[in-house]
């Protein structure tokens, strides 16, 4: 018998976790001073679409309804009335509440705490008593937020990079709202994960067969990260789960 062990649950998104840091160097690359807001929503739709749809051309309504994540997800993330727990059970809330804990309280001296977020939360995910279905969910989203924490806390340290002109010249201060901005990454994944859209598959390869929901976390990750920090988007409340 073999005596490795083995993974009491695999994580089948981990590779969306490159996507969204390419993402956040892509569109961020892209910009010079800061954007409008229709900017940051043609830059999220366009890469979303080159990830999962580039050798094809979306219809117009489809073109449309990725554009509209950006401010679906702003509507949401900035409401006073949150909806994050109207849209995840509350199993899933109570997984979605430990990440936030933690995000709030780790050490800001380990640059890595969450870049392999899927080893040190499978046990929230064996307790929880979660589906398959609301695990996936939640994997979606951590394949987002995982890399946020650890992807900044190097731009911080950055001097040329696409970021510093967005950033604080003071490194204390960037290192204050490192969690910020990864709670950030958390929720725009997860009301972006929720999203209602009809996005279907083009002649590309690529795009036959994604999960819509895979799409639009990534979207709502990129789109409430790059709003906290270029735009200042406040989250509201100060907890966005139920207690």
């Amino acid at each position: 018998m073999s005596s490795i062990i083995q993974p009491s649950i695999i994580n089948p998104y981990d590779s969306l976790s490159s996507v969204f840091t390419t993402g956040l160097d892509t569109i961020i690359a892209g910009f010079s001073g800061t954007p409008a807001t229709d900017e940051l929503i043609a830059a999220i739709s366009a890469y979303l679409q080159s990830q999962f749809y580039p050798s094809g051309t979306l219809p117009l309504d489809q073109q449309q309804q990725l554009n509209a994540i950006v401010g679906n997800v702003f509507n949401t993330y900035t409401n006073s009335d949150d909806q994050i727990a109207k849209l995840y059970t509350p199993k899933q809330v109570k997984v979605i509440n430990q990440f936030i804990y933690d995000i709030r309280n780790i050490s800001v001296n380990i640059p890595n705490a969450f870049y392999n977020w899927s080893l040190v939360t499978m046990d929230y995910l064996t307790w929880s008593g979660l589906t398959t279905t609301e695990i996936n969910e939640i994997f979606i989203v951590g394949s987002v937020f995982g890399p946020a924490w650890g992807y900044f806390y190097t731009e911080i340290y950055v001097p040329d990079s696409d970021w510093a002109p967005y950033l604080d010249p003071d490194t204390a201060v960037n290192l204050n709202n490192l969690a910020s901005w990864t709670i950030a990454s958390l929720r725009g994944g997860l009301i972006g994960g929720k999203q209602s859209i009809y996005v279907t598959p083009t002649t590309a390869q690529q795009g036959t067969g994604t999960p819509v929901n895979m799409i639009t976390a990534i979207g709502g990750g990129l789109a409430a990260t790059f709003g906290e920090i270029l735009f200042n988007w406040v989250e509201r409340p100060e907890n966005p789960v139920c207690k």
